[in-house]
């Protein structure tokens, strides 16, 4: 069997693969092949798979047809009106327009390329734009995975006005109070409406929505843990397959001398890092620096990235905060995780997966949608706070660390879950079976 993995471009949307290239390599006769950026070709080939580059035009995450930066303008001007509602309605449909960018000819090479592999089964990544298409099309059967928690229709619709204020970032400025509970209510279906159309009068086709969350296959590969994944997204009438990330195939990290010199001396870090493809703001920086390193006999190992490196270094020499403070662009993340005491995070599913395995509380700031989301499903299974929540309590930040850094129960819990994470072993007989009795829309059976 041919299959083509219709990959996506960051890192970790990659690593994951691993486990799944290795069960299907055991398979017989199995050619497997990859699609991704130049940039990941090594880490492919590396994982046993055949890599294809994504034909020119191609970007596998894309919003290029709208210019958000002139979107986010007008609805700040209609939010600044007062007018909440019209400010999300007009947001929601660009932001899906956006999505729109695909044209006939990207359909008709990656056709070409499946036809010319003779490709029998296609996998898609959730965030693939192309998978559903191509597999109806050309009447391949489609198997999907995600690599982060699977957010469903019905996850959303089981707690709608608490789950979209929440995704819509709507309790910034109090705008949840200026929305009606109907709106939330009829949230999914105005989306759907809004594809539909764009798919109709821009094409080629309408995608689903929030097709990221959710590969809307059969089978869907879930790469997770069963202790994060909520339950309620997952429906009765298809098959899912969680597979534990593995924590240990990951490369090893170089570690730069002074760090380790810095985290021998200063034993309780905390350690500040809010992602690698989006970063919080200079002022979000500061202000943890400031107020972890006045009190208390904790040193802080932060990641910036370059965007804000030399004006953050600057700023703690300036304070006089070099012994206390270790900044860098790139920081060995299981390296310093594994010595920390409390992980500061905007709450990516990578991170948080790293700082269960290492048993490290965290405190989520949280900047997409995913991460929001993330940050409650951290915090109810108890190894978390989140600073986006509802809550009937007024909770400081400054309340949410101490206790992260001191209740013994969050301990208990991180404990529970590392052991978990560490004991379990993947379990593929489900894919296995699947791939067994697929029938070929009548044509063959293997």
């Amino acid at each position: 069997m041919n299959y083509l993995i219709l990959a996506s471009s960051p890192y970790s949307h990659i690593l994951p693969l691993k486990a799944l290239a290795d069960q299907l390599n055991k398979r017989p006769d199995t050619s497997l092949y990859c699609m991704s950026i130049e940039k990941n070709k090594n880490m492919i080939e590396n994982f046993g798979m055949k890599f294809i580059a994504y034909p020119q035009g191609i970007t596998p995450v894309s919003t290029n047809r709208v210019d958000m930066d002139k979107v986010v303008k007008r609805t700040n001007e209609l939010w600044n009106k007062g007018e909440i509602e019209a400010g999300y309605e007009y947001f929601i449909d660009k932001d899906i327009e956006s999505l729109y960018d695909i044209t006939a000819n990207q359909i008709q090479d990656l056709e070409k390329i499946i036809q010319e592999l003779n490709i029998d089964i296609l996998i898609r990544d959730a965030i693939d734009k192309f998978g559903h298409y191509l597999a109806k099309k050309l009447q391949l059967p489609l198997l999907g995975y995600i690599t982060h928690n699977l957010y469903s229709k019905q996850f959303f619709e089981s707690e709608p006005e608490y789950f979209y204020p929440i995704f819509l970032n709507a309790l910034i400025g109090n705008r949840n109070k200026n929305i009606s509970p109907s709106f939330y209510r009829s949230y999914w279906k105005k989306c759907s409406e809004i594809h539909e159309k764009h798919g109709r009068e821009i094409g080629p086709f309408p995608l689903a929505p929030f097709h990221q969350f959710d590969p809307l296959t059969e089978l869907t590969i879930i790469f997770s843990t069963d202790f994060l994944q909520p339950r309620r997204s997952l429906y009765a009438e298809r098959n899912y397959l969680m597979v534990y990330p593995d924590i240990q195939i990951r490369e090893i990290e170089k570690i730069p001398n002074d760090l380790k010199e810095f985290i021998e001396i200063n034993e309780k870090i905390i350690y500040i890092s809010s992602g690698s493809i989006t970063t919080q703001s200079i002022k979000y920086y500061k202000n943890f620096i400031s107020s972890l390193t006045s009190k208390g006999d904790y040193s802080l190992v932060v990641s910036v990235g370059k965007l804000f490196y030399k004006i953050l270094k600057k700023y703690i020499e300036d304070e006089s905060l070099i012994e206390k403070v270790y900044i860098s662009e790139w920081i060995p993340q299981r390296y310093v995780l594994s010595h920390s005491s409390l992980f500061i995070t905007s709450g990516g599913q990578n991170s948080i997966l790293e700082s269960i395995y290492y048993e490290v509380p965290m405190l989520i700031t949280p900047m997409t949608s995913e991460q929001r989301i993330n940050g409650i499903i951290a915090e109810r299974i108890g190894v978390a706070y989140t600073t986006y929540n509802f809550r009937t309590d007024t909770i400081s930040t400054a309340k949410m660390i101490n206790t992260l850094l001191t209740k013994q129960e969050i301990k208990k819990n991180l404990k529970t879950f590392s052991d978990e994470y560490k004991s379990h072993i993947n379990n593929f007989k489900k894919l296995d079976q699947y791939l067994d009795n697929i029938e070929y829309y009548g044509k063959r059976k293997f």
